[in-house]
This record gives structure tokens, C-alpha cells and sequence, in this order.
């Protein structure tokens, strides 16, 4: 079964602004996905013209509940960026 290299789009403040500035996306993907990978299937999904990727693997945070302060860690992600040429974009940030 091939795993899925899109999992969600980050919907964020910074996110948007940097929509509005430079034309760039940002997805969260799996963990053993490549630049290649993740710009076809950029490019498949949405019918636009990649430019070009940058990828940042998150670490995992520590996290602290309960009144006895357990502590905890938050799971590892990759993070995609993801520059579209001029006149592409992707409708699901689309903010007006």
C-alpha cells in the first residue's frame, strides 16, 4: 500500500502571510517523502507548476500535563515549503 505524502495544509497566520508575500504553501507530509516526491504530488493535486521545495523536519517538544506534571513528548513531523510559479495558486488558501 503506498503511503500518502500530503497529510494536511498548515493554516496559520505565518502561513498565510508568507501566501501573500512570496507565493509559497506550507504542508505538513510524511516522514520518508522526498523533495521530488512532494512536488509531484503538489503538482497532481492541485494542476499548479512547482518551483521549488524546502523541507524542515520538526522536532519532537516536551510536553507537560496533569496536576502532577507528568511530562510527555510530542511526535516528530515534517514540514514542507512549497513555491509556486507566478499566476498559480492553490484554492484552499484562498482568502477572499
Amino acid at each position: 500500500m503506498e503511503e500518502k505524502v500530503l497529510i494536511q495544509p498548515i493554516v496559520s497566520e505565518k502561513s498565510f502571510k508568507s501566501v501573500a508575500d512570496e507565493n509559497v504553501y506550507t504542508f505538513k507530509v510524511s516522514k520518508n517523502s522526498n523533495k521530488m516526491d512532494i512536488s509531484d504530488a503538489i503538482e497532481k493535486e492541485f494542476d499548479v507548476t512547482v518551483e521549488k521545495v524546502r523541507v524542515v523536519n520538526v522536532r519532537p517538544r516536551i510536553v507537560k500535563f496533569g496536576k502532577a506534571r507528568k511530562t510527555g513528548y510530542r511526535s516528530s513531523w515534517k514540514k514542507a515549503l512549497v513555491k509556486l510559479s507566478s499566476g498559480d495558486k492553490i484554492e484552499i488558501f484562498d482568502i477572499n
